[in-house]
């Protein structure tokens, strides 16, 4: 007979055995982490979004707080509140930086931006179950300051009771470590994630980059993490919004195309309003190889690098776009017939070289 075991009951480990034989181990039963924006962030799930500042990071984890909030979509992925879970799901954001009134005006362009996604009810059940924790809302000395000591984790811990998902935005300001690149610079803060786990509740931590472009500090932070996700900075396309590309640097139970990195856009409508627009991609470039090719900018697979290398940001070479356009051919992404055709469409306008020469200045910042 099969024991059955709620892994939400804090209470339910002290009464365990701390050693069980595997007969009995595969005979108990635990609840399912339950979904809170699939298929990459669950009830129990430990993540970071990581990336330089002013790239968008408190923009990407406000949007994933109001998609759990509401059980709406995001980007590619789907929310889940309007079934089985009709009342939505409990979302804390803790700011440890931002102005209140800039938090304010963030966190209402993230509904607004979102509209036409979230049904008037769920915009309702959003305002209830998202909450926040902002430190300068707060008189000096009665907020968190420093997650690096064990009682500010311990009251961390107490903060989080009856919500599912804790975003703590940032690390470097929540923080103050002698020594943030020594492993144990973290230990607290780990341990407090972990308690946060047991009870069955997601945590996102937000954290900078380095000099080099790797997440600050000790890389013995992300051992327990679920999920470990990037952002890039991607240039204008047709010259309006800002964009992101997300990637999956670490996730323990993504497979195949549920890793590829997604872009995600924002861009001003027709009626002056800002709005998510996303592409889904992958990490072999295949998607933009195919949409810039489409443009009919470059005449050879060179130009096409050197402007795919000026969209990321990042050195993208010949080869690499060679086996991009193999890959999105045999995927039926593009026709080979369709793939010659832009080709020699770019080869017969004399314009094109202008065309391209024009679109490198834009993406570079230039007139």
């Amino acid at each position: 007979m099969a024991t059955r075991i709620a892994t939400r009951d804090a209470a339910t480990p002290s009464a365990r055995s701390p050693v069980v034989t595997l007969s009995d181990f595969l005979r108990e039963e635990y609840d399912k982490p339950a979904p809170l924006l699939s298929p990459w962030l669950r009830r129990g799930d430990l993540s970071m979004v990581y990336a330089p500042t002013g790239v968008g990071k408190t923009w990407f984890t406000l949007g994933v707080a109001w998609a759990v909030a509401t059980g709406s979509p995001f980007a590619t992925w789907n929310g889940h509140g309007y079934r089985k879970h009709a009342k939505g799901h409990r979302v804390l954001v803790m700011d440890f930086e931002m102005a209140v009134s800039e938090l304010q005006d963030r966190l209402q362009k993230v509904r607004e931006r979102s509209a036409r996604d979230v049904s008037a009810e769920a915009d309702r059940r959003g305002q209830k179950n998202l909450s926040v924790y902002a430190v300068t809302r707060l008189a000096s000395g009665q907020h968190l300051s420093d997650l690096s000591k064990p009682q500010e984790c311990e009251e961390l811990v107490r903060l989080a009771e009856g919500f599912d998902l804790v975003i703590i935005d940032n690390l470097s300001t929540s923080m103050k470590p002698e020594d943030e690149n020594r492993p144990d610079s973290f230990y607290h803060l780990q341990e407090a994630l972990l308690e946060l786990r047991r009870q069955g509740k997601a945590v996102i931590l937000v954290h900078h980059t380095n000099k080099s472009g790797d997440q600050r500090g000790s890389s013995a932070k992300t051992t327990v993490l679920n999920t470990v996700l990037s952002l890039t900075k991607l240039k204008p396309d047709r010259g309006i919004g800002w964009g992101v590309m997300v990637k999956f640097e670490k996730h323990r139970n993504l497979i195949g195309d549920e890793k590829s990195p997604v872009e995600l856009w924002v861009e001003a409508t027709e009626d002056g309003e800002e709005r998510w627009r996303t592409e889904a991609t992958d990490i072999d470039l295949h998607s933009m190889v195919v949409r810039w090719h489409r443009k009919q900018l470059c005449r050879n697979q060179t130009e096409l690098a050197q402007l795919l290398s000026a969209v990321i940001g990042d050195e993208v070479t010949q080869q690499q776009v060679s086996r991009a356009k193999t890959a999105a051919i045999s995927r039926g992404m593009i026709g080979l017939r369709d793939w010659n055709r832009h080709q020699q469409a770019a080869k017969n306008d004399p314009d094109a070289t202008n065309r391209l020469a024009r679109e490198l200045i834009r993406l570079s910042g230039g007139e």
